[in-house]
């Protein structure tokens, strides 16, 4: 399935769908006040690859046949979160499972998520996604993360600590 990668501001994205879906997307892309050219770049990626843009399509159309396209834009909000199976594998596979939210967001999303804003939804489900696999991780191997300061932004970075276990031990025989 074809992809589209392009950068923001520095935050990387990635589209995955057919041809047709992706020259939508750039179309509703260039609409969303867009420079010019980048229209037509669209069109020119469209002919090159023997699709008709929709753009295309609509100058052919009678104006009362115009409709919405089908697909609604994709929202940041709306992504999906990695199961909880594969974060929880990634922190185990670091030494001492040590982890941020900023780290963990980075390699699932390719992005970081802001706690105020429109990604604000996304940040906080992936806070809770995350606090959530430290305390089965904390379970399972009986110990607790303990957060560190770590950068400008106030973020913790979490160490994993195990917890000593108490044992009585008899003395010995004589």
């Amino acid at each position: 399935m074809p992809s589209l990668k392009f950068s923001i501001r520095g935050v990387q994205y990635e589209y995955i769908g057919g041809q047709e879906e992706i020259i939508a997307f750039l179309e509703r892309f260039a609409d969303q006040g867009a420079h010019p050219t980048e229209h037509k770049m669209t069109q020119r990626i469209a002919e090159e690859h023997g699709i008709e843009s929709s753009s295309q399509r609509s100058s052919q159309m009678n104006p009362t046949q115009r409709t919405k396209p089908e697909t609604e834009p994709i929202k940041i909000t709306d992504l999906p979160l990695p199961d909880d199976e594969t974060v929880m594998n990634y922190i185990l596979s670091k030494p001492q499972y040590t982890h941020d939210l900023v780290e963990i967001q980075q390699k699932f999303f390719s992005r970081t998520f802001q706690s105020r804003g429109k990604d604000q939804r996304m940040y906080h489900r992936t806070a809770r996604q995350l606090e959530l696999v430290r305390k089965t991780i904390e379970k399972r191997f009986g110990g607790t993360f303990k957060g560190e300061p770590a950068g400008k932004r106030n973020l913790r970075r979490f160490i994993f600590v195990k917890t000593a276990t108490i044992q009585s031990f008899s003395k010995p025989k004589e």
